[in-house]
């Protein structure tokens, strides 16, 4: 665990860390109590999954475009305007809900809290990229935000169904919520490490998503968000066969629970292999451990399953994260993270809907073989796009030019595929194997 003990030695990290958790913690629970609010409201399925499809989709549009706002004004101006609309659009959700108001108000106020939350998944991990020291310790700091979004997936759903059974649906969201704007408002108000604002100029030039290693990896992201969103699903069905629903949660822990712990793994060993390397083994232990749960009987062996296939994500995540954090521009950094977060929520939507009209005519195993069609698709992504993703992931450094040299550089300097801006006068970003010509003199190549 030393990696880990070496992020937190920078000052303000858990203050940071713990802030964020706690806000994204509701992430696993709203969407679950706010079906199971419908649910019992209207004993309807298909109305409870359109009012979940509305907060989902909308916040993979929210997401990035809070994230803009972000880099462009600062977190600490932008979060509480946003968790205040969130906090009150969830709240008239449920209240019209509970008032058996028009559905078409329940999807507007669906709307308007999924394009309000905002994305402080994307947010900490731009902190992170500011603070660390090296590649090494970025990927520690990216491992344990993926290890804790696993965190708030194993423990979440069970805490938000106790509630609802407990108590009634609505205890789970106020609680969701009382959490998501503790932590929000917490890590806005710490800003010693807070990412500076990019003036207007730093946001000029092509948008961020034309960057083609971005439009890969959020591809990637969408089937990584197909997995997810079939399984969930199809294990829900699952256990209804096996007449077990008991273990519904269970099974869906596992699963997160396995992926929790290959990033801490990862975490822990920092540097052990090339990102893309990394991404594509991710991929192929998905798309093994899927191939192989469409077929399987019996509690246990499922469990077995799910554990297997969990194996691969924090790979393919973690990978994926830090191959952005290398090749687009810091400037842009919490919007690009949060288009490849949009890309996960997207891909889960469109495949719990598909998943679920195949369950309903043939069982849970056809669900579960849209994750296993999501897992290949997502191998010969990774497979195809390896070569560019291992240029994308090359370190960079940024020296220190003056005079002619840094006017001929900055004017020369065209915006490329992967590097949205032109850096500023006198600053010059390039690979670190290539020799340049400092204020000191002539640096080596690294």
């Amino acid at each position: 665990m030393q990696a880990f003990r070496a992020i937190f030695r920078h000052p303000g990290t858990v203050g940071m860390t713990l802030s964020a958790f706690v806000g994204r913690f509701p992430m696993a629970m709203l969407g679950l109590a706010i079906t199971m609010l419908v649910v019992t409201e209207t004993g309807s399925y298909g109305k409870a999954g359109a009012v979940a499809a509305a907060i989902t989709l909308s916040g993979a549009v929210g997401g990035p475009v809070g994230a803009r706002l972000a880099d462009r004004f600062g977190q600490h101006r932008v979060i509480p305007p946003l968790i205040g609309v969130h906090i009150l659009t969830v709240a008239g959700l449920t209240i019209a809900v509970m008032a058996g108001t028009p559905m078409l108000l329940w999807l507007a106020l669906g709307v308007l809290a999924g394009l309000s939350g905002p994305n402080l998944g994307a947010m900490v991990r731009t902190r992170w990229a500011g603070i660390t020291d090296g590649p090494d310790e970025l990927t520690s700091a990216f491992a344990l935000e993926s290890t804790l979004d696993e965190v708030a997936f194993v423990l979440g759903p069970p805490l938000a169904t106790a509630l609802a059974v407990a108590i009634a649906p609505w205890s789970a969201i106020v609680t969701g919520l009382l959490l998501a704007g503790s932590g929000a408002l917490a890590l806005a108000a710490q800003r010693s490490t807070e990412p500076e604002p990019t003036p207007r100029t730093g946001l000029h030039g092509p948008a961020v998503w034309r960057s083609g290693t971005l439009q890969v990896l959020t591809l990637l992201m969408v089937l990584m968000g197909a997995i997810f969103g079939a399984l969930e699903v199809s294990t829900v069905a699952f256990a209804q066969e096996a007449d077990a629903v008991w273990a519904t949660g269970w099974l869906l822990g596992v699963f997160a629970l396995s992926s929790g712990l290959t990033g801490l793994f990862l975490g822990a060993r920092p540097g052990g292999w090339r990102l893309s390397s990394q991404v594509l083994v991710g991929t192929v232990t998905l798309a093994l451990a899927t191939a192989v749960v469409p077929f399987i009987g019996g509690l246990g062996w499922y469990a077995a399953g799910m554990f297997a296939a969990g194996l691969g994500v924090s790979a393919v995540m973690i990978g994926a994260m830090q191959i952005i954090e290398r090749a687009l521009p810091r400037t842009r950094l919490t919007e690009a993270l949060a288009l490849a977060i949009s890309g996960v929520l997207i891909g889960s939507a469109g495949a719990v809907a598909l998943a679920g009209v195949l369950i309903d005519a043939g069982g849970s195993s056809w669900g579960l073989a849209v994750g296993s069609v999501s897992a290949l698709a997502g191998l010969v992504v990774a497979a195809l796009a390896r070569p560019a993703l291992s240029r994308a992931e090359r370190p960079v450094q940024t020296v220190h030019l003056q005079g002619p040299q840094a006017d001929a550089l900055d004017t020369g300097s065209a915006p490329g595929p992967d590097n949205p801006t032109r850096p500023a006068a006198g600053l010059t970003t390039v690979p670190a194997a290539l020799p340049v010509e400092s204020d000191a003199g002539t640096a080596p190549p690294a």
